[in-house]
C-alpha cells in the first residue's frame, strides 16, 4: 500500500526560496538573506569570527512547475484521474528531487571552505553543515555583524548585506538558512512558569457539605408525575403538597387516593403450567 506523501513538502521550500541575482566576480547573490531587522541603525559592531554557527544550504526541487501541478491535481475532487494518487517517497524524490551529483557539487564546496557537514536528508532538499563565523563570511562574501533588536531585547547576529554563492551553483542553491540569528524570534505565545498562578477569574469551587445534610436546599424536591404511582404513594403527595401551599384543614381524600388491596389470581397462564419452583402465598385478608 502507497504511503501518503504530504504536498506540503513540495511546497516547503517556498519561503525560503531566494532569487538568484548576477553578482560581480563570479558569484550570485541570493537577494534577501540579509533579514530585515539587520540595519545600520540598530548595528552594534563585528561578529566575533571564532563564533560557531549551524545552517542548512537549500536546493531546489527538479521541475518545480510539474511538482507544484502534481500537488495541485492530487488535491482537486474535480480531477477524476489524478485526485488522491499520491506519489510514494520514493516516487517523488526519483521525480522532482535534487540528484545525487548535484547535492555532491554543493557538498563538495562547502567542504572546500572548511565547513564541516552534518546531514543530508534523502530527498536531497538541503545540506546540513557547520563551521565558525569567520569561514562563513569568506564562504557568502559578507561581513558579519551584530544588531540591537529591541522587540526582543536581544543582540543579534546577521549578514551585514545579502550573502552569494559561486555562480556555478547558482542554478542549484535556492536560499541559505541559520546564518543568522532569527530563530530568537520564534517563542510561544504563552508560557507558564512553575510558580504561575491562575489565571484571573478563575475559582476552585468549594465542597458542597462536609457532611450528610449540612446544607439543605430551600427549595422543595419536585414532585413525580402520577402516572405508575400507587395509592399511598399519590395519598402521600397529595398531603405533602396541601402543606407546601400552607392548608392546615382536614381534607379527606379521595377515594382514588387510597391504598387498595386485591386478591392474588389463582389463574395459571393457559400457555403452560406454573414456573418451578412457585409457591402460592395464599390468600391476603380483603380489606375491611
Amino acid at each position: 500500500m502507497k504511503k501518503f506523501f504530504a504536498t506540503s513538502l513540495i511546497l516547503s521550500s517556498v519561503a525560503l526560496t531566494i532569487v538568484a541575482l548576477a553578482a560581480p566576480g563570479g558569484r550570485s547573490t541570493l537577494k534577501g538573506s540579509k533579514p530585515s531587522w539587520a540595519t545600520p541603525q540598530n548595528y552594534t559592531g563585528s561578529a566575533k569570527s571564532s563564533d560557531q554557527l549551524g545552517f542548512r544550504v537549500y536546493l531546489g526541487w527538479n521541475n518545480p512547475s510539474g511538482a507544484e501541478a502534481l500537488a495541485q491535481a492530487v488535491s482537486d475532487p474535480r480531477n477524476k484521474k489524478s485526485y488522491r494518487n499520491y506519489l510514494t517517497p520514493a516516487q517523488f524524490r526519483a521525480q522532482f528531487a535534487p540528484t545525487q551529483s548535484q547535492v555532491a557539487s554543493v557538498q563538495s564546496w562547502l567542504q572546500s571552505q572548511g565547513f564541516t557537514l552534518v546531514y543530508t536528508p534523502q530527498n536531497n532538499h538541503y545540506v546540513s553543515a557547520q563551521g565558525s563565523v569567520g569561514q562563513a563570511q569568506a564562504a557568502f562574501g559578507a561581513s558579519f555583524g551584530n544588531y540591537n533588536v529591541k522587540a526582543l531585547g536581544l543582540t543579534l547576529r546577521s549578514p551585514s548585506a545579502d550573502v552569494s554563492v559561486p555562480s556555478s551553483l547558482a542554478s542549484l542553491v535556492t536560499g541559505v538558512a541559520g546564518l543568522d540569528q532569527s530563530y530568537e524570534f520564534i517563542r510561544p505565545t504563552h508560557s507558564v512558569g512553575s510558580d504561575a498562578p491562575p489565571s484571573a477569574g478563575f475559582r476552585n469551587a468549594p465542597p458542597l457539605s462536609a457532611y450528610w445534610a449540612e446544607l439543605t436546599s430551600p427549595y422543595p424536591p419536585p414532585l413525580p408525575t402520577r402516572r405508575g404511582q400507587s395509592g399511598a404513594t399519590r395519598l402521600s403527595r397529595s398531603r405533602e403538597r396541601m402543606a407546601f401551599l400552607g392548608i392546615t384543614a382536614r381534607v379527606k381524600p379521595s377515594p382514588s387516593l387510597m391504598p387498595t388491596h386485591r386478591r392474588p389470581s389463582s389463574r395459571t397462564p393457559t400457555s403452560g403450567r406454573p414456573i418451578a419452583g412457585f409457591r402460592s402465598s395464599g390468600r391476603l385478608a380483603a380489606a375491611p
